[in-house]
């Protein structure tokens, strides 16, 4: 009976609270460029004499809550923007809309144009002032003017940022000097799977067919497969927050997708390259993206795709030296190697994203990205010995790595409360269709009855 009571106490507790929560007012809206009609991420929103504020999310939107029933001014800033203050009256239990268009900020007796770059770097540096923890953002500006070559050479811009590379091409990212496989990548604040699994040759002799293994246990994610043509901004975090993964020791890559535009937006980008060392043509570079919302600005709908081909062929020579073998200090050549690799990658990819405003302020969003790289590559490696067996090594491969997230995610209000939510599925797919290797010396030599020269299989790893 006494266990009853107090269910029923703290029942009754509870819905007084939300009662009396759901009484006070609730402030939403959206900032915006007045010139473009942008939306602004990170703009300050506070209620002048109170505590109560907030900032705008990536899309523009802000909302406060709980806000007592009255009359205040509410305050609008925004870095290179000027603040606008609008006198707001709140009743019990209203949602009050607000929205606000910023005009860019001037110098009398002065022109300054803002230029697309420029309004998306003051957007990244308005989100790194008003985050809650130390982070580096790129813009969708940015992105866009720059070639690089996928989301990690993009990254590779910020501060405290090493890249690993492949055929010349960004594919890992070191965050403050730790190992790839301490940090995570999210996108949208959902967690990606790894691409793990590679091929890898032991550094004692790379020409022994014992040393050739695959690491399947790898945490790091080649984010050489994503193009960067697809996202909206990078978000670099090299702080934890609570909402984080505890894995994340470097720090937290996070791919950002907005919401579908209010205007129709169809955008195409189609561009080639010629190559040097094949004294090719044969690469290109195709990007769509289309954008519209639908039944009053409630539901958008966002598509995009890419296609890319591109010729990673390289060269190498190193140099072998040694001391002089009559046991003085001087140090002489003792061989060289030279090493050619023949690499055409491939990428593609699509994403389709649909959001939906919700009647309580809130929104729905439905996002599915996939993203494919194939990497078929010859290397040819011949080494210059002084007084050795000279050995020749073909090596045929081919690689596949494939991403596939989707998931629903929501931010919602219910009796005055604020709920965060997502469903999602994540997947990988590294595998080697192909890898042989040919190899013989000249001349031929035997150790005990077994001819050193021949061809076998490398490991194959198939599968996530």
């Amino acid at each position: 009976m006494r266990n009853f009571k107090v269910v029923i106490s703290i029942i009754f507790c509870v819905f007084t609270i939300t009662t009396i929560t759901n009484a006070q007012g609730v402030l939403i809206g959206t900032v915006s460029d007045s010139v473009s009609g942008i939306d602004l991420p990170g703009a300050n929103v506070t209620i002048d004499g109170t505590s109560k504020g907030t900032s705008s999310d990536l899309n523009g939107e802000y909302r406060i809550n709980n806000i007592p029933a009255g009359s205040y001014s509410v305050i609008f800033g925004y870095i290179g923007y000027q603040s606008k203050t609008i006198p707001v009256e709140i009743a019990d239990d209203e949602t009050k809309v607000i929205n606000v268009f910023l005009h860019p900020a001037t110098l009398e007796g002065e022109v300054i144009t803002i230029t697309a770059q420029a309004e998306g770097q003051i957007a990244a540096i308005n989100q790194q002032i008003n985050s809650k923890t130390i982070v580096n953002v790129v813009s969708e500006e940015k992105i866009q003017e720059l070639p690089d070559a996928n989301a990690a050479e993009a990254l590779g811009r910020l501060p405290g940022v090493a890249l690993t590379r492949s055929g010349g091409e960004a594919n890992k990212v070191v965050l403050r000097g730790l190992s790839p496989s301490y940090s995570t990548v999210t996108i949208d604040g959902v967690r990606m799977a790894t691409t793990g699994s590679d091929v890898r040759s032991s550094p004692s002799n790379p020409r022994n067919s014992d040393n050739l293994s695959i690491s399947s246990n790898s945490r790091n994610i080649d984010l050489s497969v994503i193009s960067q043509k697809t996202l909206a901004g990078i978000e670099l975090y090299k702080a934890l927050t609570s909402d984080m993964d505890a894995d994340a020791i470097a720090g937290t890559i996070n791919l950002v997708t907005r919401k579908a535009p209010s205007d129709r937006q169809f955008r195409v980008d189609l561009r080639g390259s010629y190559n040097s060392i094949e004294d090719s043509y044969n690469q290109y570079d195709f990007d769509l993206k289309y954008g519209e919302r639908f039944f009053q600005d409630k539901l958008g709908v966002q598509i995009n795709g890419n296609l890319e081909k591109r010729i990673r062929s390289n060269e190498a020579f190193d140099i072998d030296n040694d001391l002089r073998a009559d046991g003085g200090t001087n140090w002489e050549v003792t061989g060289g190697d030279v090493t050619y690799t023949n690499e055409i990658r491939k990428r593609s990819g699509f994403g389709v994203l649909l959001d939906y405003d919700t009647p309580d302020g809130g929104w729905l969003k439905l996002n599915t990205l996939y993203s494919n790289t194939n990497r078929d590559y010859l290397t040819h490696d011949r080494n210059y010995p002084l007084d050795d067996i000279v050995y020749y090594n073909y090596r045929d491969r081919e690689e596949e790595i494939a991403t596939f997230n989707s998931f629903l995610r929501g931010q919602n209000q219910f009796y005055g409360f604020g709920f965060d939510w997502n469903l999602s599925y994540a997947s990988s797919k590294s595998s080697f269709p192909y890898d042989y290797d040919l190899w013989f010396t000249e001349p031929s030599t035997l150790v005990g009855d077994s001819v050193i020269s021949g061809m076998r299989p490398c490991p194959i790893k198939k599968g996530p």
